[in-house]
């Protein structure tokens, strides 16, 4: 079974999407090992294109959604 791995990420273009960028990175090298979930509350449309190539993108409306979906709770 292939474990998951949760990123929870926000960025834009003009500040933080390094940020993002560098996560997707992480996502890359990950990808053979895990199943990728990007769970963001804002996120460029540019960069969300090419997170949903390969992962899923959670889009999240607080981090309260967040936790409730990881946790179940």
């Amino acid at each position: 079974m292939i474990n998951q791995v949760f990123i929870r990420v926000d960025g834009n273009l003009e500040l933080g999407a390094g940020h993002l960028i560098r996560c997707l990175g992480l996502a890359h090298m990950l990808k053979t090992e895990f199943h990728v979930h990007f769970f963001c509350l804002n996120v460029p449309a540019e960069i969300a294109e090419e997170i949903n190539k390969e992962f899923v993108l959670n889009k999240i409306s607080s981090e309260k959604a967040f936790l409730s979906v990881i946790t179940g709770k």
